[in-house]
């Protein structure tokens, strides 16, 4: 489109040549992080487990350790890692069929090393619950935390 001066008017501004561009929807990198104080144990008993301002400890041989996981809808989820003392253990990315008791491992890898080989990646809230569980834990074992990391489509 070409504007053209009126006569006697001053020159505003001119357009010639505009074209639309387009982007394209950026991904944005975010972060879930589940507190030491989420994890218990699979067959609780007080006096097997210690939690601390810092973290959580075994304190007696526990096969498995839960904590919940809460991500939004549609999140695409790139990888976990669950800090801990102990590289030995294993931390997992898992979902749970809300209807059945079917579970599965979307990710695994070993304390302090993140997993990102992650199956069913993308978050469905309306089917699936979320969380985190460690095993190999014995006495003495800590996990100080755990973060998932994720993308949203904006």
């Amino acid at each position: 489109m070409v504007l053209k001066k009126l006569p006697g008017a001053p020159q505003l501004f001119a357009q010639k040549d505009v074209r639309e561009t387009t982007t394209s929807p950026k991904e944005e990198t975010s972060y879930n992080t589940v507190s030491y104080r989420a994890f218990h144990g699979k067959e609780p008993d007080t006096d097997t487990i210690t939690l601390t301002n810092a973290y959580f400890q075994t304190d007696a041989t526990v096969t498995e350790i839960f904590a919940g996981a809460t991500l939004p809808n549609g999140a695409v989820v790139k990888g976990v890692i669950v800090y801990g003392n102990d590289a030995t253990n294993t931390g997992s990315l898992t979902r749970n069929t809300l209807a059945s008791p079917a579970s599965n491992t979307m990710a695994s890898s070993a304390i302090n090393t993140e997993a990102t080989g992650v199956s069913n990646a993308t978050i469905d809230n309306s089917k699936y619950s979320y969380g985190i569980k460690v095993t190999g834990m014995s006495t003495g074992d800590r996990i100080y935390g755990a973060r998932i990391t994720y993308t949203l489509g904006l």
